[in-house]
């Protein structure tokens, strides 16, 4: 654990220190497979959990417009309007 959790402190190190350019491009080269592999891994999840899906959906849309799910978004508004009127 030691010898990863140093490799990576230098590795974060070495880009950081090397400014916002660095930095751009290590994204430009890593962003691509991370994508890919999160978007490979929810095609895989969704294969391999196809029959749930219409059960997930069902439920998912059950509980979207349910009386606590209501209340709670009201609860959310009223609680953000209040702190921002008491910020301002």
């Amino acid at each position: 654990y030691w010898t990863s959790a140093i490799i990576l402190t230098l590795l974060v190190g070495f880009i950081t220190i090397g400014g916002i350019h660095r930095i751009a491009a290590v994204a430009e080269k890593v962003i691509p497979f991370m994508c890919v592999f999160y978007i490979g891994g929810v095609v895989l999840i969704l294969v391999t959990h196809l029959p749930m899906i219409p059960h997930v959906l069902k439920t998912v849309l059950a509980s979207a417009f349910d009386i606590k799910a209501v209340f709670g978004a009201g609860m959310g508004v009223a609680m953000k309007m209040g702190i921002s009127r008491g910020i301002f």
